[in-house]
């Protein structure tokens, strides 16, 4: 996107949220506020890469709504999960009264899928692991004896730990 077109953006956005959220007053002070606030954070960071420019992005988006703190608290999260790849701090549990379990009804049952359909999708699209191992197989199945407090991760961001009674 060229200067010109990102100008024409931003002023637009700009002019709809001063819209929503200003008196006509402030509303021509306002909108020229934020196009040069959004310009000057483009021009720096056009030199950065941009992942860093969505977190910084994102980071100042949550401080704004939940407080530096939380900010802080789901950036550490984001990088430890989704970058690092490791497991969270808190993971659910989900206990099975069963000895065994397929994978397509835990899934559902521990809500990482809307349907059955769905879980299978997951699983052939190799979205899902157990303990570490991918799974594309839709009709495998859990046991008590091989996976008893094992972690299930479906895409990126949904964990689950399965416990059988």
């Amino acid at each position: 996107m060229n200067n010109k077109n990102f100008l024409f953006v931003l002023t637009g956005i700009a002019l709809i949220i001063n819209a929503l959220f200003s008196s006509m007053g402030q509303f021509i002070i306002g909108s020229l506020l934020i196009i040069a606030a959004f310009w000057l954070s483009y021009r720096k960071a056009r030199k950065s890469n941009p992942r860093d420019t969505k977190m910084r992005l994102a980071y100042e988006i949550v401080k704004i709504y939940h407080g530096e703190k939380e900010a802080k608290k789901a950036q550490d999260y984001f990088v430890k999960t989704v970058q690092k790849k490791e497991l969270p701090d808190k993971i659910k549990s989900i206990k099975i009264a069963s000895t065994r379990i397929k994978l397509t009804e835990f899934i559902v049952k521990a809500r990482m899928a809307t349907s059955i359909g769905d879980a299978r999708r997951k699983i052939e699209q190799g979205g899902v692991s157990v303990d570490g191992g991918k799974i594309i197989d839709y009709k495998f199945e859990l046991n008590k004896k091989d996976y008893n407090n094992k972690v299930i991760k479906v895409g990126k961001l949904h964990f689950s730990k399965i416990i059988f009674k």
